[in-house]
């Protein structure tokens, strides 16, 4: 709160529940009633959100190697040399690397230089940053 009064040059405030309206410029009618039924409201609402989709392709691994085994190598190379993806979002979608391991495997079979070299940078993955590979 204090980095955020220096920084934009303000008074924050911080409320929970109810007192959000009836403090500062609140609304002045606002009461209980009124909030539990805008409780009610957003839960009705939570209801229709979809389901947060699944970010461990590991899970899933059969499915996930099934969709995106046949993407473009180009693709791939993005992927595989990029760091901060490797670093960032390799942990968290391909915890066990699972899905790594097969398309490793995938890659094997190819005759293509490419797929040999883009084998190659799934083996540095799993040496770099230790991946629990295992299927």
């Amino acid at each position: 709160m204090d980095k955020l009064a220096h920084d934009y040059g303000c008074t924050p405030y911080l409320f929970y529940g109810e007192k959000m309206f009836d403090t500062y410029g609140g609304i002045a009618d606002f009461d209980s009633a009124m909030w539990t039924e805008t409780l009610n409201y957003l839960e009705k609402w939570k209801d229709t959100l979809p389901d947060m989709p699944e970010i461990n392709f590991d899970k899933n691994a059969e499915q996930v190697y099934e969709e995106i085994k046949d993407l473009p190598p180009v693709t791939y190379r993005k992927l595989l040399t990029n760091s901060d993806i490797i670093e960032q979002i390799f942990p968290i979608i391909f915890p066990n690397g699972i899905v790594l391991q097969m398309l490793s495997r995938y890659f094997e079979n190819k005759n293509e230089k490419i797929f040999n070299t883009l084998n190659s940078y799934i083996q540095q993955i799993k040496n770099r940053y230790e991946m629990a590979i295992s299927v």
